[in-house]
């Protein structure tokens, strides 16, 4: 069964360009041995971040596997050399 978690404090300017989220896809995956079904998404409207003064904000992440999406929420997701928390969407 999929599952969907909120991954907090990603850092705006690595990943908001266009093509940047294939790359965070990318990371995920191999940095925690799963496949991403879709790239991962902005919990805000890219057009508003463009606009925003935030540094940090928030994807949401689709797995494929909910015993996964429980282990993230305990452990965290560790993707571009950095431990994320993450929360169930």
């Amino acid at each position: 069964m999929w599952g969907k978690i909120k991954v907090h404090g990603v850092t705006l300017d690595r990943y908001l360009s266009q093509g940047r989220l294939a790359l965070a896809k990318e990371k995920i995956e191999l940095q925690n041995n799963t496949s991403l079904p879709f790239y991962p998404r902005w919990l805000i409207p890219p057009a508003q971040l463009r606009e925003s003064h935030f540094q940090l904000l928030t994807l949401v992440v689709t797995l494929r596997d909910s015993q996964l999406v429980g282990e993230l929420l305990q452990t965290g997701l560790f993707f571009g050399g950095r431990r994320y928390k993450v929360e169930r969407f």
